[in-house]
């Protein structure tokens, strides 16, 4: 099964070659982790941006598996899957898919989960821990999601640190830059 959602990057081409093929999949800069600790509107607009790309996969009994989840520079964020491997469908009732995309998504937000929410972030990560993955209009992501633009200064500084590091580092190898 191919994903074809908006929160899941897209498969834009695929070349058949004789012995395999090859992808070329959507390109998203970062790893979500990359950006490290987010804010609560930050991490707001970084689930409401895939919360129904985990709905979605759970309805459709999808049988792929996340490989990772990325952002763009422009602080999209998209489920990565890995295309080279997918559960066998036979073994795949529906419920046990609800079950397995609900442990994927408490999986992803339980390690984004900053010191400090407010109340209704407390509520939200309490639905969510409840072996359901909530709605998207759960009024938590309605007040704090911004979306793409919510990401844009994390994203912005995780590329600072990473190009200073790489200057850092060229630096001590070449000399000064």
């Amino acid at each position: 099964m191919q994903a074809t959602h908006k929160g899941i990057a897209a498969i834009l081409c695929v070349f058949d070659n004789i012995q395999d093929k090859i992808l070329i999949q959507e390109y998203l800069e970062l790893n979500l982790l990359q950006l490290g600790r987010l804010s609560e509107t930050e991490l707001a607009s970084s689930i409401s941006q895939v919360i129904d790309a985990y709905r979605y996969l759970a309805q459709e009994c999808s049988t792929l598996q996340i490989e990772e989840t990325r952002v763009s520079l422009n602080g999209t964020v998209k489920l990565v899957m890995d295309l080279g491997y997918s559960f066998p469908s036979t073994q795949w009732p529906s419920q046990r898919a609800a079950d397995y995309w609900y442990q994927e998504f408490a999986a992803f937000i339980c390690p984004l989960k900053p010191e400090k929410l407010t109340f209704k972030g407390h509520l939200f990560y309490q639905a969510a821990t409840s072996k359901r993955i909530p709605p998207s209009n759960h009024l938590w992501l309605l007040e704090r999601s911004q979306g793409p633009r919510g990401l844009a200064l994390a994203v912005k500084k995780a590329i600072g640190v990473m190009l200073a590091g790489n200057t850092e580092n060229r630096s001590k190898r070449y000399g000064s830059v």
